[in-house]
């Protein structure tokens, strides 16, 4: 049960920096402060950095690689079901695997 909530957990803080960063920046956007382009990086550096900061607070007291990639693979279905309603391609995948799997071995390395 406590491996379920360190899970649920590190997807709320995934989710909660990922629309609380997205909602700051779309503001900065809206107030024509930054550019389209520049929005565009931001938002792919901002979905880097929360699956890293998910993945970091993952307490994981085994440090095994299998139970650490579940995190990973749930991040990536959760991405998955993002994307049907929204437009991600294969560069937005790329970057939640990569920022989960370097989350997860910085926290328990």
């Amino acid at each position: 049960m406590k491996y379920i909530k360190n899970i649920g957990f590190s997807i709320l803080y995934s989710f909660i920096a990922l629309f609380l960063l997205t909602f700051i920046i779309t503001l900065f956007n809206y107030f024509n402060i930054i550019n389209y382009k520049v929005l565009n990086i931001i938002l792919k550096i901002i979905l880097f950095i929360s699956f890293f900061i998910g993945s970091y607070k993952f307490k994981n007291n085994n440090k095994k690689l299998i139970k650490g990639s579940y995190i990973v693979l749930i991040n990536l279905l959760l991405v998955l079901l993002i994307s049907i309603f929204t437009k991600f391609n294969i560069i937005n995948f790329i970057i939640v695997l990569i920022s989960s799997i370097l989350g997860y071995i910085l926290r328990n390395h």
